[in-house]
């Protein structure tokens, strides 16, 4: 019967072995659903509830975020970010990006970005075709699993294995953006510095970007790639995980689109603080900007040292710094890595930034994954179902 779903407070009491005041408090603090009973001032709690509390003693609460929430893979302080203990303003000036991916893997680079280049199915092509209007993200969220299916090696799930996938990985994911039929051996930068017509200002500065973007935290798409990893699929499964978390509406990690309007502004006028005090006086936030309580945006602090090494008698540089000094002055607010990347891919005049930067995403993910793996398969729970009570 639904009532013996139910009991009574003194019941509930005595179940907790707590006095009749102290369930009143719990009955508040641990949000124990009850139901009234009709012409009475008491009530009736729903059992389970109680019984979910009582086992809290003997083992801890199921959780849909039980998974591992720490990491060895970056160390964030308040003035530097390390990635395995080497900091990132040590790590730029390493001469491919591939170095550091198979840092964040703990793997030695030659052992993953050798020789082998993973292969493209003949289904590869036509389905490139069929999306040939669609970004290189959706490409690869469509392609992934088909190229995975034909690289036997993918099911090699040992820590190594797993790094020369996400070799693989990394490989594919540039030939998609670059618009190649197949991967090739060249350093990632290269192939796509020589794809797009990069000066070698250009590929160093794109090469900066993408080591400094690699990883940073454990933000949703980064969580939910440890998810998928712990159930035990591969580095090309997790990071098209990855993508389709990022891109989505209320996950994308930078609003993109308005921090490109913001810098297009920026380097088109000759009132370079206009867009800045425009937005403050219309009372819209500063896309790209960080309030100074946020405290400081190490990657945004490195990249802005490159940027003023490489382009500090470049124009639309000397324009970005007027608007950055604007916002400082009107609110103590600091260029965010987001904004500054925005302008290095202006100035690289890339036609996809986002893939880019989700390529140098990826490495990151693809550690986690590695280290999700390594774990284990998260603890299964017992599920518990908080849909609506029924009537007495």
């Amino acid at each position: 019967m639904v009532d013996d779903d139910y009991i009574s407070a003194e019941e509930a009491a005595a179940l907790l072995g707590v006095t009749i005041d102290t369930f009143y408090v719990y009955v508040t603090r641990k949000n124990l659903r009850s139901t009234g009973i009709p012409n009475s001032r008491k009530r009736r709690y729903w059992r389970a509830d109680v019984e979910q509390l009582r086992g809290r003693g003997r083992k801890p609460p199921a959780s849909p975020t039980d998974l591992d929430a720490e990491s060895s893979i970056t160390l964030l302080t308040e003035d530097n970010l390390f990635y395995r203990g080497i900091s990132v303003r040590e790590l730029v000036n390493r001469p491919t990006f591939e170095s550091v991916a198979a840092l964040l893997w703990d793997v030695d680079a030659d052992a993953v970005f050798g020789e082998s280049l993973p292969a493209f199915p003949d289904t590869v092509k036509a389905v490139r075709h069929a999306l040939a209007g669609e970004s290189p993200l959706d490409q690869a969220i469509a392609l992934f699993p088909l190229i995975e299916k034909a690289n036997p090696r993918s099911q090699d799930f040992s820590p190594t294995g797993m790094a020369r996938t996400g070799g693989d990985v990394l490989r594919a994911f540039t030939a998609l953006i670059i618009g190649n039929d197949r991967p090739d051996r060249r350093a990632i930068h290269v192939s796509i510095a020589e794809a797009f017509g990069f000066t070698d200002r250009q590929a160093a500065l794109m090469r900066h970007v993408m080591i400094l973007a690699a990883d940073h935290g454990l933000e949703p798409a980064t969580f939910a790639v440890r998810a998928i990893a712990s159930t035990g699929v591969s580095p090309w499964r997790a990071v098209s995980t990855g993508l389709t978390i990022a891109i989505g509406r209320k996950t994308r990690p930078v609003k993109f689109a308005a921090i490109g309007r913001l810098v297009q502004e920026i380097v088109e006028t000759e009132r370079p603080f206009e867009p800045i005090t425009r937005r403050v006086q219309e009372g819209d936030a500063i896309a790209g900007f960080l309030p100074a309580t946020s405290g400081p945006d190490v990657r945004a602090t490195v990249l802005l040292d490159l940027l003023e090494a490489g382009y500090a008698r470049d124009a639309d540089f000397q324009r970005l710094m007027a608007a950055i000094g604007a916002a400082r002055d009107i609110g103590g607010y600091e260029p965010g890595f987001a904004l500054l990347g925005a302008f290095a891919g202006l100035k690289l005049g890339l036609r996809s930034r986002e893939a880019t930067f989700f390529l140098a995403r990826a490495a990151g993910w693809i550690a986690h994954a590695i280290e999700q793996s390594l774990g284990g398969e998260r603890e299964r729970h017992e599920p518990h179902y908080r849909g609506p009570l029924p009537g007495l």
